[in-house]
């Protein structure tokens, strides 16, 4: 079951990318239609679904790449969210759901880590 927080928050890191991200004057734009090229909005896809994969293996080298990779994806994020701050521009939900789906994927994986203990 604590797989799937991983799995969830890599999800929820691609899902973020279609959601509004910036809103000027009660117009809202996605990172997928507002972005003049879409190679930092594939990164950010590509840290969304590493995340997920990654939290799918349960292996204790992919629990490593999950975290690196939410962590990058969590610090793109917050730079986003504060190069939106300001101007009458603010971050969208879809800014905002993404870290949670970042937490989510540093939370999957270190929770996989803990012993099982067995029951009697």
């Amino acid at each position: 079951m604590k797989k799937y927080i991983g799995i969830i928050g890599g999800v929820i890191i691609l899902i973020s990318v279609f959601l509004p991200a910036l809103s000027v004057a009660g117009i809202s734009v996605s990172l997928w239609d507002g972005a003049p090229t879409k190679g930092g909005v594939y990164a950010f896809m590509a840290f969304g679904a590493i995340v997920a994969l990654c939290s799918y293996l349960d292996k204790t080298w992919s629990k490593i790449v999950a975290i690196l990779f939410a962590i990058f994806a969590l610090a793109v994020n917050f730079i986003w969210i504060s190069d939106a701050s300001g101007n009458g521009v603010s971050a969208g939900m879809g800014l905002w759901i993404a870290a949670i789906g970042g937490v989510m994927g540093i939370v999957g994986p270190i929770l996989m880590w803990k012993k099982k203990t067995p029951v009697n």
